[in-house]
């Protein structure tokens, strides 16, 4: 059988197959063997860059999914909330060549003001649906006179942290882990 995984975030993003079929079927990301286990795992961590990762033939594959992080506020305040996690233990893909886009970090505030919203980490489709998105974290809240950042502002997995008279962003999605 084909095992194959697949880890996507700012710090590593890859996937595993069996070594001896794995290079025949797969292709995509920078690729290592597992020691002892004869899979192989395909890596994506160059943030905001689309990458492809091709499957020429249907497999069952494992996948471990993770959304930058929010940047932290400035000046006495909050961290940023972590990026959201998705873990697949087993998911089977088709044939097809899948775009992989990895979300960068957010910045981080100044002057006082609060840090951005991480980047979103994405698998999409020959046809650009995007089968997975882990959210990234919400921004932390500034020294000076910010408010907190909002989900409505735009969606993110884990919320920042409040600044010593500011509560922190607001709670972020729970499907995100």
């Amino acid at each position: 059988m084909n095992r194959i995984a697949l880890f996507l975030s700012a710090v590593v993003c890859a996937m595993v197959a069996t070594q001896a079929t794995a290079s025949l079927f797969a292709t995509g990301g920078v690729e290592a063997v597992v020691p002892g286990t004869g899979d192989v795992t395909h890596t994506f961590t160059n943030a905001n860059e689309s990458e492809t990762f091709t499957l020429s033939q249907a497999a069952t594959v494992r996948l471990l999914i993770v959304g930058g992080g929010g940047g932290g506020g400035s000046d006495c305040a909050g961290g940023g909330g972590g990026g959201g996690v998705i873990e697949v233990a087993s998911v089977a893909l088709p044939a097809d060549t899948y775009t992989i886009t990895v979300g960068a970090g957010g910045a981080g505030g100044r002057s006082s003001l609060n840090g951005a919203i991480g980047g979103a980490t994405t698998i999409a489709d020959s046809n650009g649906t995007i089968r997975y998105k882990a959210l990234g974290g919400g921004g932390g809240v500034g020294y000076k006179g910010s408010t907190p950042v909002s989900t409505a502002d735009a969606p993110f997995a884990s919320g920042g942290g409040g600044e010593n008279k500011k509560s922190g962003s607001a709670a972020g999605d729970a499907t995100q882990g």
